[in-house]
């Protein structure tokens, strides 16, 4: 197309194939490496230390960590839990424990209930100081959607469902959960014999080879055939 040969051809359209990804498996910090995270993101304030245990123990997405309120967090049945809004505003519960509990519940302590735990941030200023703490923590660069990935990763090793990481994330399917854990749609593992031996062969009603019902729709010479 950039060479002009569609235009030179007359050509309105064509069809072009998607470039081919190869898909990995993501880098996933052990557990030495996400503690350091947290120590250093602590050096910049409680404030931080939460959001890098957010992002990358319960793979939230910057954005979904800067909406979290003081009123958002909240203990239900001794569980601390963490009311999170996606894009479209619908909200899930994320449980949260330990140092991420402790930092949780302090904050909304400090704060209104109304007023944001991290305050005014952006996202593009979450990322670019979580890509520092990384390098020092990790000795590598990494993103939030890399640390996303990795949560992701970490509970599909403890042998939580895809379907159940999904809904864990907001989401309303499951297809980057698996894009991300490098499976193969659920789909394409049905065999077609699968198929035939679980589908039951519905009755055609007694209507053809009964000798009690016709159909108008055969000819008159093959109605009169018993």
């Amino acid at each position: 197309m950039k060479a002009g040969i569609i235009h030179g051809h007359g050509w309105r359209d064509a069809w072009v194939p998607k470039p081919f990804r190869r898909l990995e498996p993501p880098y996933v910090p052990s557990e030495d490496e996400l503690r350091a995270l947290m120590d250093t993101a602590a050096t910049a304030g409680p404030r931080w230390e939460w959001l890098a245990g957010m992002i990358a123990y319960c793979a939230l997405e910057p954005a979904e960590a800067l909406r979290v309120r003081g009123m958002d967090v909240r203990t239900v049945d001794g569980q601390t839990l963490v009311r999170v809004r996606g894009r479209a505003e619908r909200g899930r519960d994320v449980a949260v424990s330990g140092r991420l509990e402790v930092l949780s519940l302090g904050l909304a302590a400090v704060f209104a209930p109304q007023s944001p735990l991290l305050g005014v941030l952006s996202p593009e200023q979450v990322n670019n100081r979580l890509k520092r703490f990384t390098e020092k923590a990790f000795g590598q660069v990494m993103t939030a959607q890399l640390l996303r990935r990795a949560s992701v990763y970490r509970q599909y090793q403890r042998g939580v469902d895809p379907l159940i990481i999904s809904k864990w994330l907001g989401h309303t399917n499951e297809r980057w959960v698996r894009r991300v854990l490098c499976l193969p749609s659920r789909l394409r593992q049905v065999s077609q014999a699968e198929v035939i031996a679980a589908i039951a062969v519905e009755d055609d009603g007694g209507r053809f080879g009964a000798g009690t019902e016709t159909d108008s729709s055969l000819p008159v010479s093959l109605r009169s055939v018993s």
